[in-house]
């Protein structure tokens, strides 16, 4: 693959700057002929962006890309070629009807690119032109990619072809290629992902269209904002960082002698055993491609806090470094728009280059981590200055003839975004035939935890010298920084223990002159291969046999009680003991399986737990995870500075729907009362701990740019723990405290937070009318969510006791941070989660209030108003433990067994025979991330269909199947889903669904905690106000503090303008009675769906 942009020559970018910045000015004649005159021969045209609509008007990429195609129309900078073997029943005429398709209408494949007489250059849509989409027969696959190599030689003419276009290959019944060749005008590596997923769409004929692209990084190269044409001013700003870091400029590598082609000679097929000549376009470009085990470069990752892509940078201008005794490496990294497209519409090319430089330094022992953590604040500095590279290149007065000569980049296989109904889709390696650095490094992680790794040299090196560099980086990668990095890394106990000497599995060379058999450079080494543990001589026997099978069973039971000790803190559990019957929930059973995962390899599936709630019964339904190299367990690192990381996705939709932070509505206010004073110091100091032990609560959120549709993108800054009191987040009690105590909680609870000045969390002290010490915690939900606030809430009171006493906490464990969390996700693509959304919901129009529209309709310009109420209602004891006792009956949890209630209620109040609701999920699927404070939690919706329940198990069934199965694609947040599904004629922005259905598990908001003297402080959670409503209708089911048998609390909260108090009355009557008949279900009588829909109706 070719990832490279070209760049414009001193005097070319000159005059293109004063073209399209400088119009308005008067230029003088002369000096722009003097300009002109260093030009090359072939006629340029200088583009203008004066006559252009909004709707046409042309980017710079486009309008560079114009200017280097005038001048070389055959660069490698300007065509790029894809090519998929499709294996299976092809329909052809089905899939060039969908070709054709992606150019209709506004699609931006059908773009053309005219210069006018007066040399401007301009686009404009060709909707109805003949794509002359031909199907052609060869003999087999070098056949098909021979011609598009063919292909590729011959310029596109931008002005009468479209810059995609399309090549259909028939090799035999089963057997397709599909060829893709591009022009870099319009296309970058992040535009594959939207083409393939609607010629999927349209190959399909589905009759709903459904768009199921994600916003997502691009796959090839690493995502920040774009860099568009900025004012002067602010153009300047981000120079200045150019100019003050890097004031000597970047250049190219000098290769010795020995890496450079013998000048004047042509070079001869070498014929070799193993090798053939494939195709007859000779090319001195090569490219090589091996395999390596990723577990190394991810536990360095990990302790230098970096992306994949960050340590593979600085790898590998480390390792030129070394093997060529230089002191300093510069290279370029591709840069992309952070988020893919969606729509045909908007595709283009946004990429840009960051010159990166790597300065060899003599370390002690860890120069290694620390050069991945220089080189980790390096690139994100660089994608915060964002600007074209001319521009980086001219303020850091780089000169132009020696440029940096090698580049890296990650890639994603294109073939994944192709889904064509009975038809596997696969890459196709084609050779390169041209290559504008000398030295290009392309990665994609893989499956089964391995790296592909391809180098590509060009012609101005000798052919032979790639398989050299390649081979000689693998075996660096898997022995000689694996080794320091793990030693010096500051979570790693055991600095004696080194991993195995590797070796590459197998080296191909992929050249335009050989391509066939690649041959092994080494053997398969102990990081590449399954590690199977050594088995126990015992007898042939079926008694051995079940004894051994008994044995490893006890061993499960004794390893799963042991988790359910930890977790729930109740050391006098049995193998027989009901993990349900003792504190046991949804999310605690999700910290048991990743404690089993994490410490024992061993996977249990939640689903299991409902069905075998004691450590006895679980054990069957182990399945032990073949066991790999082992990574040491990251750390945070003892680094006090400023950290500079991307958001999550989550947290990047969150600023956007939150007014960048501002909106109340994403509060999440406790207020705690103590049985006696505390010591505020000693109170502030632990918060101060727990600022030190989670980045997260000390962050900020800084923006870096607007991008050209007018988004504003963010990074989150973690600031360093001296410069913390800085900034305001804590507040001692005021003595005459003017206002009363709920009045300063009502007021921090709607605090509007500035999240670029302010942290997340706001602690504040006072006292009420009773004199009872009160805390406001208040966090943004940026940093916070359910399962974050019980870890903080018993860490706080842990840090607390320490602090009480005179002593600092001393922790068990140092967790994650959730901006190594954010950073990982940007390597993780989003595509089949997107699928499975788009299949499961279809196109959804906002939902209506469940008992009509009548009383909204009184309000109609207050439809989408977040004000609220709410109405609460307990069950008794018999309610509480005949639910309890349907939960066990049914294999399931309280949870289920509520929503199955709410759900049944609401169907009967009219909300369809396809009921759609939605639930929160914990979002924890990383058991590496169990114990980081952050924004994991995410919100799920689905359909309950009662054509597929009679009874009522098979709805609890059937909402707990459809929840669970929702959290294995819960990584896209809501807020893209909505829109992914919102219909084409829906005008309101609101979330589609009207209900929403969350269980508030036990927690550690309400307790006590042990003084070093003894005595007890108790506290307890204070109810909060509920005058704001995210949704329709929030049922909030809670579960009381302790065991099993205390009741359940039931909270309804809804928007005022949707619902008036008599119909909230109605509905909550609806649910008891719902209650009702399932607690005579739990007493044996015998009752379906429909009889209790009778019974309701009466």
């Amino acid at each position: 693959m070719n990832s490279k942009q070209h760049i414009m020559s001193e005097a070319l970018f000159r005059l293109f700057e004063n073209a399209i910045q400088d119009q308005d000015q008067d230029q003088d004649q002369d000096q722009d002929q003097s300009v002109q005159d260093l030009l090359p021969t072939s006629k340029i045209s200088v583009p203008d962006q004066s006559d252009n609509t909004a709707g046409d008007s042309l980017t710079f990429v486009e309008q560079r890309a114009w200017m280097l195609h005038q001048q070389n129309p055959l660069a490698a900078s300007g065509t790029l070629l894809h090519a998929l073997q499709l294996t299976g029943t092809l329909q052809y005429q089905r899939l060039l009807a969908a070709i054709a398709q992606l150019y209709q209408a506004d699609s931006n494949l059908n773009w053309r690119y005219c210069m006018d007489d007066q040399g401007r250059l301009s686009k404009h849509h060709e909707p109805d032109a003949d794509q002359q989409l031909v199907l052609q027969s060869v003999g087999d696959v070098q056949a098909a990619i021979q011609y598009l190599l063919e292909r590729i030689q011959r310029p596109i003419d931008l002005a009468q072809e479209a810059a995609l276009q399309f090549y259909l290959f028939r090799l035999d019944a089963q057997t397709a290629i599909l060829g893709m060749v591009g022009h870099h005008i319009l296309l970058d590596d992040s535009a594959w992902q939207s083409i393939l997923c609607h010629l999927s769409h349209f190959y399909q004929q589905s009759p709903s269209y459904q768009q199921n692209l994600s916003y997502q990084q691009s796959p090839s190269a690493l995502a920040v904002n774009p860099a568009p044409v900025l004012p002067k001013r602010d153009q300047q700003q981000q120079l200045h960082y150019w100019r003050e870091h890097f004031p000597h400029g970047f250049r190219a590598l000098a290769w010795p002698d020995y890496f450079l082609a013998a000048p004047n000679s042509t070079p001869s097929l070498v014929h070799t055993q193993g090798y053939r000549a494939e195709y007859s376009a000779v090319s001195g470009v090569k490219r090589f491609e091996t395999h390596i085990a990723a577990q190394g470069i991810q536990a360095l990752s990990q302790a230098a806090q970096a992306s994949l892509l960050h340590c593979m940078v600085g790898l590998f201008a480390d390792y030129l470094c070394r093997i060529l005794a230089v002191d300093r490496v510069d290279l370029m990294l591709p840069v992309v728009t952070q988020y893919g497209v969606v729509e045909l519409s908007q595709i283009e090319s946004r990429s840009n280059l960051l010159p990166i430089h790597l300065q060899q330094q003599d370390d002690a022992n860890c120069s290694m981590l620390s050069r991945m953590m220089q080189m980790r604040n390096q690139i994100l500095q660089g994608m915060a200055h964002n600007v074209a590279i001319e521009h980086i290149l001219s303020a850091t007065h780089s000169p132009r003839t020696t440029l940096p000569n090698i580049l890296v980049t990650q890639f994603v296989d294109a073939a994944q975004f192709l889904h064509l109904e009975g038809i596997h889709a696969q890459a196709l390696s084609i050779p390169p035939i041209a290559a504008d650095y000398d030295v290009s490094l392309a990665f994609q992680l893989q499956p089964h935890e391995q790296i592909q790794l391809e180098l590509t040299t060009s012609e101005r090196l000798t052919p032979s010298i790639g398989a050299l560099l390649l081979e000689r980086f693998a075996i660096f990668l898997q022995q000689d920084f694996l080794r320091a990095a793990v030693s010096c890394a500051p979570w790693c106990s055991s600095p004696q223990q080194t991993p195995p000497q590797t070796s590459p599995q197998t080296l191909q060379i992929d050249t335009a002159a050989t391509h066939g058999v690649a041959p092994s450079i080494g053997a398969a080494s102990d990081l590449d291969v399954v590690v199977h543990p050594q088995p126990t001589a015992v007898s042939d026997g079926p008694e051995a046999k079940f004894s051994d099978q008994t044995i490893k069973q006890q061993q499960y039971s004794a390893l799963i009680l042991q988790a359910f000790k930890n977790i729930l803190e109740q050391a006098s559990l049995t193998v027989e003991d009901n993990f349900f019957d003792f504190g046991g929930h949804s999310i605690l059973a999700t910290r048991v399986i990743g404690q089993l995962q994490r410490d024992q390899q061993m996977y249990i599936d939640i689903a299991d737990f409902f069905k075998a709630p004691t450590a006895a019964a679980l054990a069957h339904y182990v399945r032990p995870i073949v066991p790999t190299v082992t990574q040491p367990q990251p750390a945070q690192l003892q680094v006090e500075a400023r950290i500079v990381a991307p958001l999550s996705r989550l947290q990047q939709e969150l600023m956007r729907v939150s007014d960048h932070g501002r909106n109340p509505m994403y509060n999440i206010p406790y207020a705690l009362a103590f049985s006696e004073d505390l010591d505020e110091q000693a109170f502030y100091l632990a918060c101060r701990d727990l600022l030190q032990r989670h980045h997260a609560l000390r962050s900020l959120f800084v923006q870096t740019t607007s991008v050209q549709d007018g988004e504003i993108k963010y990074d989150q800054t973690v600031i360093a723990m001296q410069q913390i009191d800085d900034y305001p987040w804590f507040f001692y009690s005021i003595p005459a405290q003017s206002a009363s105590a709920k009045q300063i909680l009502r007021q921090e609870a709607k605090h509007s937070f500035v999240l670029t000045e302010q942290f997340p969390i706001r602690v504040r002290f006072m006292h009420d009318e009773q004199q009872r010490h009160i805390v406001s915690l208040l966090f943004y939900h940026i940093a916070m969510d359910g399962w974050s606030s019980a870890i903080f809430i018993k860490e706080l009171m842990q840090a607390y006791q320490a602090r009480r006493a005179g002593r600092v906490v001393q922790w068990n464990n140092t967790p994650r941070q959730f901006h190594q969390y954010a950073v990982a996700q940007h390597n993780a693509a989003l595509q089949t989660q997107m699928q499975y959304w788009s299949d499961k919901l279809g196109k959804l129009k906002k939902s209506p209030p469940l008992l009509g529209t009548a009383y909204l309709q009184q309000h109609p310009h207050l439809a989408e108003s977040s004000a609220g109420a709410a109405i609460a209602f307990d069950l008794d004891e018999q309610e509480n433990a005949a639910l309890y006792g349907l939960a066990k009956q049914y294999q399931s949890s309280i949870f289920y067994v509520m929503y199955a209630a709410i759900v049944l209620a609401c169907h009967v109040l009219g909300a369809g025979q396809r009921v759609l609701t939605a639930t929160s999920v914990a979002g924890r699927n990383d058991v590496d991330y169990q114990d980081t404070l952050g924004y994991f939690s995410n919100v799920v919706m689905h359909h309950t269909d009662f054509s597929q329940c009679n009874t009522l198990q098979d709805l609890v069934q059937l909402v707990q199947h459809n929840i669970l199965e929702a959290s294995h694609y819960a990584d896209v947040p809501v807020a893209m889903v909505e829109r992914l599904v919102r219909a084409d004629d829906e005008v309101s922005q609101d979330s589609p669904y009207e209900i929403y259905i969350q269980l508030h598990a036990k927690n550690a908001l309400t307790g006590d905690f042990q003084c070093d003297d003894g005595h007890q402080i108790k506290f307890s959670l204070l109810e909060p106000d509920r005058d704001l409503a995210e949704y329709g209708l929030h049922f909030a089911v809670y579960e009381a503090s302790g065991f099993a048998q205390q009741p359940l609390s039931v909270v309804l909260n809804y928007r005022i303008y949707r619902y008036s108090t008599a119909q909230i009355a109605h509905i909550q009557a609806v649910v008891q009675r719902v209650l009702h008949c399932l607690v005579a279900i739990a007493a044996g009588k015998q009752m379906n769906l429909a009889d209790i829909r009778r019974q309701l109706m009466q």
